[in-house]
């Protein structure tokens, strides 16, 4: 007991102090206010009953305030850590669904390009084996001038109309130049080659004898032009000749195969000369020679129509189309450079007109050989029928079998 009571001033000091700690600033104010142990009467006595007592009372009452107040502090404390938490908690769970939102919009944009670029692939592929070529229009437009121009109606007419005016010539038809015989046809040729072909400073021709000379539309005299193939017929501006028959470079061209060939027929074989034999082997022997001549004439006379025409679409010429399909190499490189940028399909659209019109040149390419062949052949059977000596005749013209 007297152990009891000599520390029970030291207890409440003590507990004082932890109160002094614990408590909010409410509390302290309480413990500061309340009287310590030496307000007590009997505060100076060792051991006195009465302050301690006081004491305990006042320590106790301490103590419960301060863990009143300290638990109140707590439930404050823990009721705001309470909402802080619901609110993270909450706000995490808005993060998570937000998040599955975005994946979810996600996948779908991804599915629907995914789809789209599907679609744009096929939709491609299939317009790629279908869509025309680029340079398909333009080979088969090229394709079909050719076709108009070659093989007309109106182109086919003016062969056969040279063909018809050769023979003509040839055989001494009524209205023609030699109607009348050879001193007419030869009048005829004169005229013609002194007409716009003659030089006066170097013909110096005799008073009435007609001589003029005129240019060629690059500005080049014609004179003796009509004897010179490679300019009258080969060397013509742009490769193509005037279809107008009273044209000085049409005139030429028609001249030199005139000159070429036949220049002036024989008389003609009409009436009563028919009647005897030696008349109608004459007439035979002339037909022959008619038709030799026909045929070597019709084959330059080709070349001549060949090369008529104008630069204007629809109607150019054929060695102008020539000379356009092979000679033109910027435009074939154009056409390698497209090509090379289309697919299969494409490029197998191009080879159709591409070859038509290939075989179009060596359509040509055959026809002149086709000639060539038939003048040969006609050749050797004249120098046959020149020979009587048949093998013998051959070999001194340095023909051999």
């Amino acid at each position: 007991m007297n152990t009891h009571t000599r520390h029970s001033p030291k207890l409440a000091t003590r507990l004082a102090l932890f109160a002094l700690l614990m408590v909010p600033l409410t509390g302290a104010g309480a413990l500061l206010s309340a009287q310590p142990a030496a307000a007590a009467s009997c505060s100076t006595i060792p051991g006195c009953t009465k302050g301690s007592t006081a004491a305990n009372k006042m320590a106790t009452t301490t103590v419960g305030a301060a863990l009143t107040a300290y638990r109140m502090m707590i439930e404050t404390y823990l009721t705001m850590l309470q909402d802080s938490v619901t609110r993270l908690a909450n706000q995490g769970s808005n993060n998570i669904q937000n998040y599955t939102k975005t994946q979810t919009s996600l996948t779908d944009k991804f599915v629907a390009q995914s789809t789209a670029m599907a679609n744009g692939t096929a939709r491609t592929s299939a317009v790629l084996q279908s869509v025309p070529s680029r340079t398909a229009c333009r080979t088969a437009s090229n394709a079909n001038r050719m076709n108009t121009s070659v093989y007309s109606a109106a182109r086919v007419a003016t062969y056969e109309a040279t063909q018809r005016a050769a023979t003509d010539y040839a055989s001494n038809a009524p209205g023609t130049p030699t109607e009348k015989g050879s001193l007419q046809a030869s009048q005829a040729t004169f005229l013609d080659m002194m007409t716009d072909f003659c030089d006066p400073a170097i013909m110096n021709a005799p008073a009435g004898v007609n001589c003029t000379l005129s240019n060629d539309s690059s500005g080049e005299p014609m004179a003796f032009r009509f004897t010179q193939p490679y300019q009258a017929v080969f060397g013509v501006p742009n490769g193509t000749i005037p279809p107008a028959a009273t044209n000085g470079e049409h005139r030429a061209a028609r001249l030199f195969v005139r000159m070429a060939t036949e220049p002036v027929p024989t008389d003609p074989l009409r009436g009563p000369v028919l009647q005897r034999q030696e008349g109608q082997n004459a007439f035979l022997k002339r037909q022959s020679d008619i038709a030799a001549i026909n045929l070597a004439r019709g084959a330059l006379d080709r070349m001549v129509d060949d090369r008529i025409g104008t630069l204007t679409a629809g109607s150019e010429s054929v060695e102008y189309l020539r000379q356009r399909a092979w000679a033109d190499a910027s435009g074939m490189a154009k056409d390698a450079i497209d090509r090379a940028a289309q697919p299969t399909a494409a490029n197998m659209d191009d080879l159709a007109p591409m070859i038509a019109d290939i075989n179009k040149i060596y359509l040509q390419i055959f026809n002149n050989f086709e000639r060539l062949a038939a003048m040969k052949a006609t050749n050797l059977s004249r120098v046959v029928l020149e020979q009587p000596a048949g093998n013998a005749g051959l070999a001194s013209r340095g023909v051999s079998n």
